[in-house]
């Protein structure tokens, strides 16, 4: 089992990737044995192809934590030509989605950390103007949409990991002005914990993922006490 190191580019450790001139990098496809390597090998551009006869033996199952370390002096992901990278911030711990609301504000999931953030970034800057915790005491956040959609929501919808709440919004809310409303509940946190949502276009449904029970299958290995799920059913209009 190799050791993995990571560089803690926390999503924003979030960076924000500006494109700039300029078009992306021709594509290079590595195959068979030559697809194999690792994220020392990797850049922009850099496809990997394995087929099926390419795979090795299936044998026990061997992974690796990252171990995340400072970053380098100097380091910066690498992106194609025409494209910079500036650092965000690195206050947050354990970020996993950004959404961007109407207004240009980004929220910012804590996923570990069970709360959502709110950056402003003032135009042509990287650095945000105000940085503040829109909500915390959640459950593994994950998904976050806006509603109705267009250019003035009255609710923020969060996906938690047994559920999804949502809390009153306006434009330029940094902070929720209410408690969240439980609006899908009972879904079972065991296994995968990232639940995402979004709208359909014309504002009548919200889908929300659940995911399966592991990397290989759905419900390969169910947990025992998981004998009963919510039944699925469909919303014709979602109450404003």
């Amino acid at each position: 089992m190799h050791r993995i190191v990571s560089y803690s580019f926390t999503i924003i450790t979030a960076f924000c990737v500006m494109a700039l001139t300029g078009e992306c990098a021709v594509a290079q496809v590595l195959r068979g044995k030559a697809a194999y390597g690792s994220w020392h090998d990797d850049k922009p551009g850099l496809r990997r192809l394995l087929k099926p006869e390419d795979l090795p033996p299936i044998e026990k199952p061997s992974y690796g934590l990252a171990e995340v370390v400072p970053i380098p002096t100097g380091a910066r992901p690498q992106v194609p030509d025409g494209f910079s990278v500036q650092l965000v911030t690195s206050a947050l711990r354990k970020p996993r989605v950004i959404r961007v609301a109407p207004n240009g504000d980004l929220f910012v999931a804590d996923t570990m950390f069970d709360a959502v953030h709110v950056l402003r970034i003032p135009p042509g800057s990287a650095k945000p103007s105000r940085e503040e915790v829109f909500a915390s005491g959640l459950k593994q956040p994950f998904g976050i949409a806006f509603y109705p959609l267009g250019p003035n929501p009255r609710w923020v919808y969060i996906a938690n990991s047994d559920g999804v709440v949502r809390f009153p919004y306006k434009n330029g809310d940094l902070k929720a002005t209410g408690r969240p409303e439980q609006i899908i509940a009972g879904i079972p946190t065991t296994h995968h914990y990232a639940r995402d949502i979004a709208f359909s276009a014309d504002g009548r449904r919200l889908f929300f993922s659940i995911g399966s029970g592991s990397n290989a299958a759905q419900d390969m290995f169910p947990e025992p006490h998981l004998i009963m799920h919510p039944s699925p059913r469909i919303v014709n209009g979602l109450a404003e």
